[in-house]
């Protein structure tokens, strides 16, 4: 290496008068070959954290106050930053402003102390600064003027990337207890004196990742989930850009992801000194935490990124940021398996010898992976009953589950399971063996929905119960893909048998235990595929891709829709985790009652990770021919698709036709879909100009001649669409 990694080990403290020491500096190289570092400069009394194309920067001041300098472009040297000023820091820019002294705007601590006060001033008090393989950390000890309370702000910055992690961690250094009212991750300033354009994301079942914006002015936005899932009302993530003048391809940009699948909040304001600021984590509405002497709380993480190439930039950022650190290793660039999902052909009419048929049929179209949905368990005939009794059906499979997976893997197929373990049936053995292992308030009757109440997994016993039911499941049997479902949302979540002082912390105990099963699971498995299902989107943050390596991108696989669907999804989410029950199908029909050709259905399953639920006993022998040709297809494709950069080239919501790109990183293929909705008056529509693409290189393009990567970028191809729903798949290879 060019640049040796350098760090001095010098500390500093802090005294009445400021900050004595020298310069801390941990330092590396990026892929671009520019220096990422942190770095203390002590005769600024500043905190520099440099990505390769961004700067973040804070100040220590006089009075001992921690505040924000800047964020944005990377600049030259910290020579260029501002002095922190003198006072307070105005209050309004502190860098973790707790509820005290003159602040009015939104906290990012609030705490009651044992004595009943109520104002928390957080002064600076230490700092450490480490280097490990590809990234850097900082570690900042605020502590309060005279309470026992330590607060730690950690940031973390990567040597390909330009995201900087952060969380919180309080702890109560004293000898009473104390309570958090709200207790956020971080606070995220933006420049002064720029109009700001929030977009963010609403939905619904079957209509998740919709677009919004809002052109900011003096005010408020609150982005937020009370439901106990971290989505789909709201999603947790934010993109911020000046004058609301960024595109799909340029502008500047600030980004932001909240690392929590429980109820959350992302406080976006433009105060009266025009100051915007961000702050998120968890949510405070009925909420708060009772923190033990020597207790420490950790937040979730909240990850933030400034960025130049617009929204997809964003989303290259995000897509690279989750495969190299958020998700499993093991499966982060492995291939996504051709899945054949049974709930299409079966519902809850499931059974042993029908499934040995079905599975042929399968096999012999290139299914790679066989999987049983809802139905196989209990006496589970319908929706009312069996949640929590988690025993193949005596009646349906009464050999158990081994013969039908020897079957399955016998014909060349993985088997997978579907589960929903938060979860019970009033009318099952479980329930009625522990009723007190449900969310209930004293005096009120529980709120059903699908017939199901949630078990408390805030419950070390429930926890067990949980883990161990999936635990054996994949010990006792070869199951290499597990969907885990979540089919309503967590209401009334009262806890009979905890303390009343207990009760408001309820949600975070539940996430916590969460967390630690399908750590533990993943661990133990790791070669199984966990897909992420709630609903379809219903829990949608990015703290779920650390052990889960699917997403349910919508229940709603209407081919139409899901073309919208998609562009929402891929704006956050790499394509490879957008999965669904069956893309290739027509068991979805009644979501619009619309129709569309297997082609558009199969390249619209491409874009992210396909799968058939088509009733295959229902099929031609032409149909299944066909079917196996997209199988083949994607097959072929899928190396790019999901390991190459995304491009949306064309937006369905602006365009006849929507385009998506896909570019290998090594720029050596790519792959184009063009998928049209309603073409009318027989249009000529302009060329598609690729992007991604080596300039100087020689490609081939199917149908198409010979043309350098420049002329494909600036002079584009022709691709016509004829009538409803036609689509196009073009491959691009170096020649």
């Amino acid at each position: 290496m060019k640049n040796l990694v350098k760090i001095f080990a010098t500390l500093f403290f802090i005294h009445a008068a400021g900050i004595a020491g020298g310069n801390t500096t941990a330092a590396l190289k990026t892929a671009g070959d520019r220096n990422m570092n942190i770095e203390f400069v002590a005769q600024k009394k500043l905190f520099v954290l440099t990505t390769e194309n961004s700067t973040y920067a804070m100040g220590v001041n006089k009075s001992g106050a921690l505040g924000h300098i800047y964020w944005g472009k990377r600049i030259g040297t910290p020579g260029d930053l501002s002095d922190p000023i003198s006072g307070l820091f105005h209050v309004n820019t502190q860098e973790y402003p707790g509820w005290g002294e003159y602040f009015f705007d939104e906290p990012a601590l609030k705490m009651t102390y044992s004595d009943g006060v109520r104002d928390t001033r957080l002064r600076y008090k230490e700092y450490k600064i480490t280097e490990n393989a590809g990234n850097c950390e900082l570690r900042i000890t605020l502590k309060d003027s005279f309470y026992p309370l330590k607060v730690d702000l950690v940031y973390k910055i990567y040597s390909d990337c330009d995201v900087i992690e952060r969380h919180t961690i309080v702890t109560n250094q004293g000898k009473s207890p104390m309570t958090i009212e709200s207790i956020q991750s971080a606070a995220w300033y933006l420049p002064r004196d720029k109009s700001y354009r929030l977009s963010y994301q609403t939905g619904r079942w079957g209509k998740e990742y919709h677009p919004q914006e809002w052109l900011m002015k003096q005010g408020k936005a609150v982005l937020e989930s009370r439901r106990g899932v971290s989505g789909p009302d709201y999603t947790p993530f934010f993109w911020i850009d000046p004058e609301g003048l960024a595109t799909e391809d340029h502008g500047d940009m600030w980004i932001g992801a909240l690392h929590w699948a429980g109820n959350w909040k992302i406080i976006v304001e433009n105060n009266r000194d025009n100051q915007t600021r961000i702050t998120g984590g968890i949510n405070d509405f009925d909420f708060d935490y009772v923190l033990q002497p020597a207790e420490e709380f950790v937040t979730p993480l909240f990850s933030c990124a400034f960025i130049e190439g617009g929204f997809g930039g964003a989303s290259r950022t995000w897509h690279d940021y989750q495969r190299n650190h958020l998700m499993r290793p093991e499966k982060a660039n492995a291939l996504m398996p051709l899945i054949y999902n049974s709930w299409g052909a079966f519902t809850f009419d499931i059974d042993e010898k029908r499934v040995f048929k079905l599975a042929e049929i399968a096999a012999g179209i290139g299914v790679e992976l066989f999987v049983i949905d809802d139905g196989w368990f209990a006496k589970r005939d319908n929706d009312k009953c069996s949640l929590g009794d988690w025993y193949p059906s005596p009646t349906k499979f009464p050999n158990g589950l081994d013969p039908m997976i020897k079957k399955i893997n016998d014909l060349g197929m993985d088997f997978g399971i579907w589960l929903e373990p938060e979860m019970v049936s009033p009318d099952s053995e479980l329930y009625r063996a522990h009723p007190e292992w449900v969310f209930q308030f004293e005096n009120r009757t529980g709120s059903q929905y699908r017939h199901q109440l949630v078990l408390n997994l805030a419950r070390d016993d429930v926890k067990e119960f949980v883990y161990k039911t999936m635990h054996d499941l994949l010990k006792n049997h070869n199951i290499k893909y597990f969907k885990l479902d979540n089919n309503r949302y967590i209401s009334e979540p009262g806890w009979t048998s905890a303390d009343l002082k207990d009760q408001k912390s309820v949600l975070v105990h539940y996430y916590r235990n969460f967390y630690a099963i399908f750590d533990r699971l993943t661990k133990e498995f790791p070669d199984v595929l966990f897909e992420n299902c709630a609903s379809g989107s219903g829990r949608v943050d990015f703290s779920m891709h650390r052990n889960f390596d699917r997403i349910n991108r919508s229940d709603n696989q209407d081919p139409l829709d899901m073309l919208y669907l998609h562009e929402g999804f891929a704006r956050v989410n790499l394509p490879k985790l957008a999965g669904g029950a069956c893309h290739i199908s027509t068991s979805m029909a009644h979501i619009n009652g619309r129709h569309a050709p297997m082609r558009y259905q199969a390249h619209i399953g491409m874009l992210g990770s396909l799968a058939i639920g088509q009733n295959l006993f229902n099929c031609t022998p032409e149909q299944l021919k066909e079917m196996k040709g997209y199988v083949d297809t994607y097959k072929d494709i899928r190396h790019i698709t999901q390991r190459g950069d995304y491009y949306q080239l064309l937006s369905p919501r602006t365009d006849k036709r929507a385009v998506y790109q896909y570019v290998s990183k090594d720029k050596s293929e790519a792959v184009l879909f063009v998928l049209g909705q309603s073409m009318q008056f027989r249009d000529k529509l302009p060329n598609i100009r690729l992007q991604g693409l080596n300039p100087d290189t020689l490609y081939t393009a199917d149908g198409y001649k010979p043309m350098s990567g420049a002329g494909l970028m600036n002079i584009g191809i022709p691709v016509n669409l004829r009538g409803d729903f036609d689509s196009k798949l073009i491959q691009i290879r170096k020649k």
